[in-house]
């Protein structure tokens, strides 16, 4: 078999399954987590499941990926036969993991890394690096994986609800969401990842299953009655995102759904009581 020339890359906040990391050849750059001075790679040595029962003891700071993981990774790519990779990061307007690779892949001469900075996370990110792996699995360009997500990016809703927004607040992460929710702990925004990249309020209400509401409210708007594509991710919350799942699907011809739980992360910064959606028309 000839081997791979392009490789496709993207970090840990990408939200894809393994099943679909696999099928596709994915590699994934772990972002790291901090416990009591310890680090922990994202996905590899802390999976999502473990995360919670931790936050009752301590809420983790998050940081880069090292740059020895980023090399590693681009080294495996190199030694599997790639002569180029592209490379997918969550959206530079949360953290400075695109532009770090980016540098990094800048430094090497036997492999050219083309870096793209996704302007989002999570649900979002697992459609558009989904989308270039398909573009590439057909055609072998970079150049039309590209267009093809940025294509998706503007015709997409990248939509959350977490039930305590004091996680995003210590993390540093709340954007433009905390100077418009007045009592923190109490209101329950909808928070949407927008085309720059960083949180803001989309709607906001009382109540997480309100909120929840206002989330299927907001899909429905903008996607009734066309064919879509909806990724979802949770924390500790897979029935209430199946319900919401179900509710769009009741609105809209749903081609293609996945749910997967949240990575740690994410997790770390949102907290138990997560629900996400992105979702984008098919055209």
């Amino acid at each position: 078999m000839e081997a791979k020339k392009i490789a496709l890359l993207t970090d840990s906040a990408c939200d894809l399954s393994e099943e679909l990391l696999k099928r596709y050849q994915i590699s994934v750059i772990p972002l790291r987590l901090i416990f009591s001075g310890s680090a922990y790679r994202d996905r590899v040595e802390l999976p999502a499941a473990d995360l919670y029962p931790m936050l009752e003891q301590e809420i983790p700071s998050t940081s880069l990926p090292s740059g020895g993981d980023i090399a590693e990774a681009l080294e495996q790519v190199k030694q599997s036969g790639a002569d180029q990779a592209l490379f997918v990061g969550m959206s530079s307007g949360l953290s400075g993991t695109y532009h770090f690779v980016k540098s990094l892949g800048e430094e090497r001469t036997d492999l050219r890394v083309h870096a793209v900075d996704s302007r989002t996370l999570s649900c979002g990110q697992s459609s558009l690096v989904l989308t270039a792996a398909r573009v590439l699995e057909a055609s072998g360009n970079i150049q039309q994986a590209v267009r093809a997500m940025e294509e998706v990016r503007a015709r997409m809703r990248c939509l959350f609800v977490v039930r305590n927004l004091s996680y995003l607040r210590r993390g540093g992460r709340i954007g433009k969401v905390e100077g418009t929710v007045g009592a923190l702990l109490r209101i329950n925004p909808l928070i949407e990842v927008n085309q720059e990249g960083v949180y803001e309020t989309a709607a906001k209400t009382v109540g997480f299953q309100r909120a929840i509401g206002l989330l299927v409210k907001e899909i429905k708007r903008q996607f009734s009655g066309k064919r879509i594509v909806v990724s979802a991710v949770h924390g500790l919350e897979e029935e209430t995102a199946l319900t919401v799942i179900d509710q769009i699907k009741s609105f809209a011809d749903v081609a293609e759904c996945s749910l997967t739980p949240v990575s740690a992360a994410l997790g770390a910064h949102t907290g138990p009581g997560l629900v996400g959606i992105a979702a984008y028309e098919l055209l």
